[in-house]
């Protein structure tokens, strides 16, 4: 636990390092207050993201996909700067998040893409372009391509494409559980 220390102590201990600058003269208490909600509904998104994915992905492998793997983005390095902080910018974008083989014997590939909210609905506009067209090419080829949607944690794997799911429509929880792949074709 950090012990309390008086301003005078603390710049006797670490010296003057600069003038400080009251919050109020950078900006107004509601810009703050607005770059600060975006930031921490930012991250609260990331790391609702982050855990429908890792939920989608046991969900995968009870409807037997197997081999399932996370497809990385790929990086290049553009820059170093001081304290050894690099800059990465993406090279290209990735057919889906998930990549795995069918488990019934057919070999066949199986291309997912997942999306998590905490809210009602997963609106078609979270999709990218180039996502659709990896899903439709995957499902052209005779292959499974899956579109997972996480509701608060409970994942819902779906067949794609998916019945009533167009630009600006959105899938709900009861569309979700109403449309469940059967894990065959």
């Amino acid at each position: 636990m950090a012990e309390e220390m008086s301003l005078a102590d603390f710049l006797e201990e670490y010296g003057d390092q600069g003038k400080a600058t009251a919050v109020d003269e950078v900006m107004d208490l509601e810009a703050y207050l607005a770059a600060y909600g975006r930031r921490a509904k930012g991250a609260a998104s990331q790391q609702i993201g982050a855990d429908g994915e890792d939920i989608a992905e046991n969900a995968l492998r009870a409807y037997g996909v197997r081999m399932v793997e996370q497809i990385a983005t790929p990086y290049a390095v553009t820059g170093r700067k001081k304290g050894g902080w690099i800059r990465l910018v993406h090279k290209s974008k990735v057919s889906g998040d998930r990549r795995g083989v069918m488990g019934d014997g057919s070999g066949r590939r199986v291309l997912a893409e997942v999306k998590s909210t905490a809210g009602d609905r997963i609106n078609w506009s979270r999709l990218d372009d180039h996502q659709v067209q990896a899903l439709d090419e995957n499902n052209r080829l005779n292959a499974v391509s899956l579109l997972v949607v996480v509701f608060t944690g409970q994942a819902f794997v779906l067949r794609w494409p998916v019945e009533g799911f167009l630009p600006r429509t959105s899938i709900t929880l009861d569309m979700a559980i109403d449309n469940q792949w059967d894990g065959i074709s």
